[in-house]
């Protein structure tokens, strides 16, 4: 989790998280996007979660988890960090 230590109310509420380490970029970008402070600078719906994964690169194995398995989200997610922690690892 981004907040673990301390007084973990107050960090959620005001401190930005940090970008979680052994996983790309461009994945940490979508997750820091889900846990922005102000909601309006968040993906308003999951769908908008699912188009940015598909968008980083639909050639990617992000949009093609996304799109063979648009009906198993959470399995697709899973497998999504997975992947990525895979490919960051190599």
């Amino acid at each position: 989790p981004p907040f673990y230590r301390g007084d973990v109310n107050f960090q959620i509420l005001n401190e930005k998280p940090e970008p979680i380490k052994h996983i790309s970029e461009e994945f940490n970008n979508i997750i820091m996007k889900c846990l922005k402070k102000d909601y309006k600078q968040r993906f308003s719906c999951f769908e908008e979660v699912e188009n940015g994964l598909i968008n980083k690169n639909n050639s990617t194995t992000y949009g093609k988890v996304v799109n063979e398995r648009k009906n198993k989200i959470s399995t697709s997610l899973f497998e999504i960090v997975l992947k990525d922690i895979e490919d960051t690892q190599k």
